[in-house]
């Protein structure tokens, strides 16, 4: 599989994301504009992308906020590398 090909993300798990960069408030919203840039489905590329600005954040933050950003991350990196 190469990064431009479609990975099948269940809903609940793209909430979930969304309700991450909600509860990342204004940091969060750059993260959030990347879930909404999404293709149906979106790309392994997309999801790797969206997966380095959220270590980007995590690096930025501190507190429950570096947190959040750790275990976005991580899941978004999952979900990329389930299908490869």
């Amino acid at each position: 599989m190469n990064n431009s090909d479609s990975v099948d993300i269940p809903y609940d798990r793209f909430q979930a994301w969304m309700k991450s960069t909600e509860m990342l408030g204004e940091l969060g919203s750059t993260l959030r504009h990347e879930l909404d840039c999404f293709s149906k489905p979106p790309t392994r590329h997309q999801i790797e992308r969206t997966a380095r600005a959220a270590r980007a954040a995590e690096a930025s933050s501190t507190g429950l906020a570096r947190l959040l950003a750790c275990a976005l991350a991580l899941s978004l990196e999952n979900a990329a590398y389930e299908m490869g």
